[in-house]
């Protein structure tokens, strides 16, 4: 039975967790007014956060979310953060990268001096 949160924090079970983000879920879709689920993964594996640089990512239409080593708020607030740019993706929102921020920030900034 592998344990999540294991550096900080009380220990909580696989199993508890479970239990938590089913409720969490239910919280979320509620807040963020979703009408359907959202696919989503759970990795255990300590590569994925150091090879994606990231905690949590959409790939097409899942959610992948790291939840080792991790404290069950952190991957609690990581779900919501994706929950939102999920919705934002299926609202037909533009999500910009981080590597297009400043960029846009450029353009906006020139638009504003004209």
């Amino acid at each position: 039975m592998s344990l999540i949160g294991k550096r900080k924090g009380r220990p909580t079970t696989r199993i508890q967790f479970d239990v938590i983000l089913k409720r969490f879920i239910v919280f979320l879709k509620r807040e963020l007014r979703l009408t359907y689920d959202i696919p989503y993964v759970l990795i255990d594996d300590s590569d994925f956060a150091k090879k994606n640089m990231t905690f949590g990512m959409m790939n097409r239409e899942i959610l992948y979310i790291s939840i080792i080593n991790r404290h069950p708020m952190d991957i609690l607030r990581t779900i919501t953060h994706e929950f939102v740019h999920y919705k934002q993706v299926m609202d037909g929102k533009q999500i910009l990268s981080i590597l297009e921020v400043p960029l846009k920030t450029k353009q906006i900034q020139k638009q504003v001096r004209l």
